[in-house]
């Protein structure tokens, strides 16, 4: 059943926290903010749960003001969030995003933002209903413009997804670091991330597990059909990468951008697929989408 949201100040910001029950079960959503506030941004998290993100996305809020609420979510599985018990494909991630905006009673355009796995899911979620995007923010977009890899969709496929999953939490402190051009210094950083990733998967590792490789599983990937179906509508576009990003190359970011014309582009000097949890990119993304979202 729907908790009742903990509401706490923090960074600046009204932040409540809470659950609604939809058709596939529990969502867990945050709240930056008021809901109600004249626009709402609707974020779509990375592949795991946008818990680490949850502080920069409080500082958005705050600095975006009174006239804005923006909202967080974790996807089925993950985080707080139910394990539907069915295929994780595309339209139970676009049914979740619908019916939690249905639930909280947010009807119009909204402003969508999409980071990681979740501006693959964004693109989707524009295309599909249009009519619900006053504008669209995509942040280094995993399997947004080519495919997955070839070999993390099939071990899924062939009962060797075990496999896969072992090996990413073997990997994970060191594909976290990779992210950084000095891990050293940001060695604070990247044992939080890694804490709160594992903390959260220890409540329940096999329900995560099944969202992940669900997802490598049925989820389809190259959206680049839907990318470029958006070209020639008058929807203000940002699109937001690290120059030497390792999970989405600045050559798909900038592919992108050639084909949605008008598109706003922003290139930080970061190789974090999360550049708002590296300093001093984390205030340069914060003014550029403060800039933009106003």
């Amino acid at each position: 059943m729907p908790g009742g949201p903990a509401n706490t100040l923090r960074w600046g910001v009204r932040t409540a926290r809470s659950t609604v029950e939809l058709a596939h079960g529990d969502t867990a959503y945050t709240i930056h903010g008021q809901l109600g506030a004249p626009r709402s941004l609707l974020v779509f998290g990375g592949f795991h749960f946008p818990r680490n993100c949850d502080r920069f996305f409080a500082e958005l809020g705050g600095r975006l003001g009174a006239d804005f609420c923006v909202l967080t979510y974790d996807y089925y599985g993950r985080g707080d969030s139910a394990d539907p018990g069915q295929r994780y494909d595309e339209a139970l991630y676009l049914d979740q995003a619908t019916q939690l905006l249905a639930k909280l009673e947010l009807s119009g355009p909204l402003d969508l933002l999409g980071y990681s796995f979740g501006g693959n899911v964004v693109a989707r979620f524009a295309a599909a209903q249009p009519e619900r995007a006053r504008s669209l923010t995509i942040s280094g977009p995993f399997g947004a413009w080519a495919p997955f890899l070839a070999p993390a969709r099939l071990l899924p496929r062939i009962g060797l997804g075990w496999l896969l999953d072992r090996l990413y939490w073997r990997m994970l402190r060191g594909e976290l670091a990779r992210g950084f051009d000095d891990p050293t210094t940001h060695a604070a950083v990247i044992e939080h991330m890694l804490a709160v990733e594992l903390e959260i998967r220890g409540r329940d590792p096999g329900k995560l597990r099944r969202a992940i490789l669900g997802t490598f599983r049925h989820f389809p990937t190259d959206t680049r059909a839907k990318i470029e179906s958006l070209a020639g509508r008058e929807l203000p576009i940002l699109l937001v990468s690290g120059v030497r990003d390792s999970v989405c190359p600045i050559e798909h970011i900038r592919a992108m951008h050639a084909s949605l014309s008008g598109s706003r582009l922003v290139e930080l000097d970061a190789n974090h697929n999360d550049p708002w949890l590296v300093e001093p990119m984390r205030e340069q993304l914060l003014t550029a989408l403060v800039e933009f979202l106003r």
